[in-house]
Order: structure tokens, then C-alpha cells, then sequence
């Protein structure tokens, strides 16, 4: 709900009065914007799918050229390996790219 009268056509800017996943979004975003893998449309990479349907793990890569990126989430309740990198705990993930 807003708490002031929103200025028209003037910049407004929002406080943001603290986010605890700002940290998170932000290393999204900056990895979105410097890696050749993920960009938008024809710019983008080709996803491929790695892991299995049934499987608790969730594994897929974006490539483009040279640029690759792999992206493993476990969506189980307990630690799992993950070939290629560390064993992920419950609901964790990781981002692996060069």
C-alpha cells in the first residue's frame, strides 16, 4: 500500500525498506547480464535437459558457442550427489559455468 501521493510523469523512486533475498536476485541478475548462455531470444543459448523426469535432481545446461553454463537444484528433502559438483543439500542448488 502506498504511503505518499505519487508525483506525474516525475521520477518517483521506491524505498525499498529491505528485501532478504537481495543478495540472491542480485547474483541472478548479474550473471543474466555477463554470461553469453542465458541471453534473451536468438541471443540466447540452447537449453539442454540433463537430468531424468523422475529424478529428484534437476539438471540442465545453456550453451552458446563456447559459453556454457550448468545449473543443478535438488527438489528432495535430503542431501543428494550431483555428478559434476558437490553433494547438494535438501533443496539447494548450484551454478556451474565458464
Amino acid at each position: 500500500m502506498l504511503d505518499k501521493r505519487l508525483a506525474f510523469f516525475e521520477r518517483d523512486p521506491i524505498d525499498w525498506k529491505g528485501y532478504p533475498r537481495q543478495a540472491f536476485y542480485t547474483r541472478l541478475l548479474q550473471l543474466k547480464r555477463s554470461h553469453a548462455a542465458l541471453g534473451n531470444g536468438a541471443d540466447g543459448g540452447v537449453l539442454e535437459w540433463v537430468s531424468a523426469a523422475d529424478d529428484p535432481l534437476l539438471v540442465f545446461r545453456r550453451i552458446r558457442g563456447p559459453a556454457a553454463l550448468t545449473v543443478r537444484v535438488n527438489l528432495g528433502d535430503r542431501p543428494r550427489p550431483a555428478a559434476g559438483a558437490a553433494t547438494l543439500p535438501a533443496w539447494g542448488w548450484s551454478i556451474d559455468g565458464g
